[in-house]
C-alpha cells in the first residue's frame, strides 16, 4: 500500500510540532515535523521506537544520554524509556517506527 504522507490528517501536539501517522499490522509509523526549536517534551510508553532522520537537526535524549542527530541517523528507543526531542535551528523531519501498533489506548505519559 503507498501511503502520500501529505493526504493524511495531521495532528499538533505541541507548539511547532505537526504529526501524520498510517497503521500497519504490527507497527504504527508517523512522520515529524519540527519547527526551528520546536520541543516535543519528555516522555514515555510502552511501545518501542526507531527513529530515523530525514532532514534538518534533532538534539535527542533518552534517559540522560543526549544525542545530537542529523539526516540519515537512526536511533532506538526502548519500551517505556523517558526520551524527549529538540530541533536545530533550521528545524526537523524523522520517522518514528512504534511497535507494536499504537491503538486508541495507546498512554503516553509526560514525565
Amino acid at each position: 500500500m503507498r501511503v502520500d504522507w501529505s493526504s493524511l490528517e495531521q495532528r499538533q501536539p505541541h507548539v511547532g510540532v505537526r504529526v501524520a501517522a498510517v497503521d500497519g499490522a504490527g507497527f504504527t509509523a508517523s512522520r515529524y515535523e519540527l519547527g526551528p526549536g520546536a520541543r516535543f517534551p519528555r516522555h514515555r510508553h510502552g511501545d518501542e521506537k526507531v527513529l530515523v532522520v530525514l532532514s534538518g537537526e534533532l538534539i535527542f535524549t533518552v534517559g540522560s544520554e543526549v544525542t545530537a542527530l542529523k539526516p540519515g541517523d537512526v536511533l532506538l528507543v526502548a519500551s517505556n524509556e523517558p526520551h524527549e526531542g529538540l530541533a536545530g535551528a533550521s528545524g526537523a523531519l524523522f520517522l518514528a517506527l512504534a511497535v507494536p501498533r499504537r491503538t486508541s489506548s495507546h498512554a503516553i505519559e509526560y514525565v
